[in-house]
């Protein structure tokens, strides 16, 4: 494997779809963008109503005015024939026709309070037509054909050619600002449709190339992903080789100790040394080869690592045709590595015991038992020899193997008790499991209650071990 330093191995160990800044650049300006023409388009439709109001206002301005100027012809109509008082009906609406121009003169000052040119004719109007109603009204009781009403004709007449010239000069005036406002609504109309056509441009633009980088950071990332796989399978290969290589290691290490101990000139001390050692090597080996069998897991079961473990003592210890005196019954459960190994070490230890000191047979063979029990697991290793001495205790044991069951014990936070009633030598190590045990599935209910009887029933009565046989 090479390796390579500085900045290009630094970026290398860096995600590629990691460094995808141009596509961020690029997503950042879509939005700004798209905010941006959304704005301005919001902005000129703004614009291009406040035009169209505009001049929706000042076509109605220009409605009220004819109105007035309608009104004030109809007013007229009756002043010049002199008909004002003579018929109750036409005065009824010589009346209303005065409150109707009144009232659009009220109607024009409203409309146009925004334009102070129109308000100040309007304020020239309003006394003049004010003053024209009144001289009405005196020409109305004055006699006809006298000096008078000639005067105040002739001032109705004057009064009238003002109104008509200030009328003009509305209508003139309304209309200049109409074709104003008119021209502000169709630029702003004009404006709109390339502002949206411009900024539908530029995102488009940007879309497409931000597609592109897309692309590209994804074709990076898959390449990197390629590669991470590449190396993993590697590291996988490698670790198998060295697993291999352990295992081999482990198996010879194991072979030469069992070979030396069978050479002669080795007193029964030496080889018994040999003996503890070698085992403790096989539990390590053993717990080894299951984990890297069973690969998706880092816990082991419990009942098929002591099987196996039991399995070669027997071998070992035995002769051929008499591996059935080691039993093992185990319910389902499971340990870590370092705790199988440490559990392992345990029960190897006291099996290796009870075959020097039980003497077993087939009527009495060594049994371990593995059960659990209110989140504990309990391991059972009995025999049917001559038991221990009343004043044996495994904690003042000088022994070099009671002494590592003990420490190991104390490893697994567990207790080590010996059942003084059983005919024979029993060993229970007790240890908490962990917490996710819990979770085993509760067929296993029944298995519990049958190993439970071997703890809890009449202790050494031959019907209590063939119940739980």
């Amino acid at each position: 494997m090479i390796l390579a330093y500085g900045p290009t191995a630094l970026r290398r160990n860096v995600p590629h779809w990691l460094l995808g800044h141009r596509a961020l650049i690029q997503f950042a300006g879509i939005v700004v963008l798209t905010i941006a023409s959304l704005s301005l388009s919001a902005i000129v439709t703004e614009r291009m109503r406040e035009a169209r109001l505009a001049v929706g206002q000042s076509r109605k301005v220009q409605l009220a005015i004819d109105r007035m100027v309608w009104d004030l012809l109809a007013l007229q109509q009756p002043i010049q024939a002199r008909r004002l008082d003579r018929d109750s009906d036409r005065a009824s609406r010589f009346a209303g026709i005065r409150n109707n121009v009144r009232d659009d003169i009220v109607a024009l000052i409203r409309q146009t309070a925004d334009n102070p040119l129109q308000q100040q004719l309007l304020t020239e109007f309003d006394p003049l037509f004010r003053r024209y109603l009144s001289n009405v009204d005196r020409l109305a009781a004055s006699e006809a054909g006298g000096g008078a009403a000639r005067d105040l004709g002739s001032m109705l007449l004057a009064d009238s050619e003002q109104m008509s010239l200030l009328i003009g000069e509305m209508r003139e005036l309304e209309d200049i600002l109409l074709k104003s406002r008119s021209e502000r609504a169709d630029l702003s109309f004009q404006l709109l449709l390339p502002t949206l056509l411009i900024a539908a441009s530029f995102i488009t633009l940007l879309v497409v190339m931000a597609a592109k980088s897309i692309n590209r950071v994804v074709r990076e990332r898959d390449n990197w992903l390629l590669e991470k796989e590449g190396e993993l399978a590697a590291k996988d290969m490698m670790m198998r080789e060295v697993d291999h290589r352990a295992r081999n290691s482990l198996d010879l290490v194991y072979n030469l100790m069992t070979l030396q101990q069978q050479r002669p000139g080795h007193n029964d001390n030496s080889r018994n040394l040999l003996a503890e050692a070698a085992n403790q090597i096989l539990v390590v080996a053993r717990v080894h080869d299951r984990l890297h069998k069973v690969r998706t897991s880092d816990r082991l079961p419990v009942g098929d690592s002591l099987r196996e473990l039991c399995d070669d003592v027997a071998a070992y210890s035995l002769p051929k045709d008499q591996g059935a005196l080691i039993g093992v019954r185990a319910m389902e459960a499971a340990l870590p590595a370092e705790q199988s190994i440490w559990l392992g070490l345990i029960v190897v230890e006291l099996v290796t015991n009870a075959l020097k000191y039980g003497n077993p047979a087939a009527e009495r063979p060594i049994q371990v038992d593995v059960a659990r029990l209110d989140g504990q697991l309990r391991v059972t290793v009995s025999d049917r020899g001559r038991g221990l001495p009343q004043d044996f205790d495994p904690r003042t044991s000088k022994g070099f193997g009671m002494q590592v069951v003990g420490l190991l014990v104390k490893q697994l936070h567990g207790s080590l008790v010996i059942d003084r009633a059983w005919r024979g030598a029993r060993f229970i190590v007790t240890m908490p499991l962990p917490a996710d045990q819990d979770r085993v599935a509760s067929a296993t209910a029944p298995s519990v209650k049958t190993s439970a009887a071997i703890w809890t029933g009449p202790s050494g009565s031959r019907s209590a071990r063939a119940e739980a046989t």
